[in-house]
């Protein structure tokens, strides 16, 4: 099976980039272009 690998450099400590990631804050902010809305 092939596999895709896809590599995204950001200059940001490790600390901050995941910390961004686990944002619910953030994820609502980048959803609200797409019309996607949570159930919960």
């Amino acid at each position: 099976m092939p596999v895709i690998q896809i590599l995204t450099p950001i200059a940001a400590p490790v600390e901050r980039v995941f910390d961004v990631a686990r944002s619910i804050d953030l994820h609502t902010a980048s959803a609200s272009r797409t019309g996607f809305e949570n159930t919960r």
